[in-house]
């Protein structure tokens, strides 16, 4: 269930920072590094070619799941918190979820209009 949501510092693997968007409550539960005063306005967000880190978390019975992005780059599955509270609402209980993976940072190539430079017998 999202609730408020809050822009936080995202480092990539190779130490570019931006700005990445998502849910307050979960964002700060994995320690996640808020913007600066500073930075407000003056960092790119996430580009598309970078898919970001994340953590999934899960409840013991299974029925709540958390997909968190993780925005230290230095994160690891073993210094991520192992659970966090879940607030209730709607009238649901709050419930404690646990950390059941880590899915490291994929980045995919940008597509240009250059060829390898090989000579194979064409113009382009």
């Amino acid at each position: 269930m999202a609730g408020s949501r809050k822009w936080f510092r995202y480092t990539s693997d190779d130490l570019r920072v931006f700005a990445i968007n998502m849910d307050e409550s979960n964002g700060e539960a994995v320690g996640n590094a808020d913007m600066a005063i500073a930075d407000d306005g003056t960092l790119d967000t996430l580009p598309r070619n970078i898919k970001a880190r994340y953590a999934m978390y899960r409840s013991l019975d299974g029925t709540v799941t958390r997909k968190v992005t993780v925005t230290s780059a230095t994160a690891t599955i073993a210094t991520l918190p192992v659970s966090f509270d879940v607030a209730s609402i709607d009238g649901n209980p709050a419930v404690a979820v646990i950390l059941t993976s880590y899915t490291g940072e994929a980045q995919t190539r940008i597509p240009t209009g250059r060829d390898t430079g090989l000579l194979d017998g064409d113009a382009t």
